[in-house]
């Protein structure tokens, strides 16, 4: 049987050969975790559930902003009849919660009370909360009852 490489040539692949094998189960090792893996937890619910999400209080500026115009859908989604709406909807403590609202909530809030009026056959004035004042984005400041 005849080799076709000389023996320090075969000698010098072998040590080649062993050479790049250290060097896969070098870079193998430097991808594995640090600890063996049976020392590893698996992932549970019990680790997420220990972070806790703190809720808001709820105590700001802009939540009290909410509560009033919470408090106008309210009334008048509850006024189910024209007279509930007229004592509780066109008087003159709504119409001020109107006007100190921004421009664009009262908008809004003009669109749901006229709906409701149309609904129950109520007419409202056209200068209530000052829905006839142009331009829309009139300062709050500037804005008159109608009401007195």
């Amino acid at each position: 049987a005849s080799s076709s490489c000389s023996a320090s040539s075969c000698a010098a692949m072998a040590m080649l050969r062993a050479c790049i094998l250290a060097l896969c189960v070098a870079a193998a090792a430097a991808f594995m975790p640090a600890t063996p893996l049976s020392t590893i937890a698996p992932h549970s619910t019990s680790a997420a559930s220990t972070i806790t999400m703190k809720k808001c209080a709820g105590g700001g500026v802009e939540s009290s902003k909410k509560k009033h115009r919470r408090g106008v859908r309210k009334a008048a989604w509850k006024a189910d009849t024209p007279e509930k709406f007229k004592a509780e909807i066109l008087c003159k403590a709504t119409e001020t919660k109107l006007l100190g609202m921004h421009w664009r909530v009262r908008h809004s809030l003009k669109m749901k009370i006229l709906k409701r009026a149309e609904e129950l056959g109520v007419e409202v004035p056209s200068n209530f909360a000052a829905w006839d004042v142009t331009p829309i984005k009139t300062p709050r400041q500037y804005l008159k009852p109608s009401i007195a």
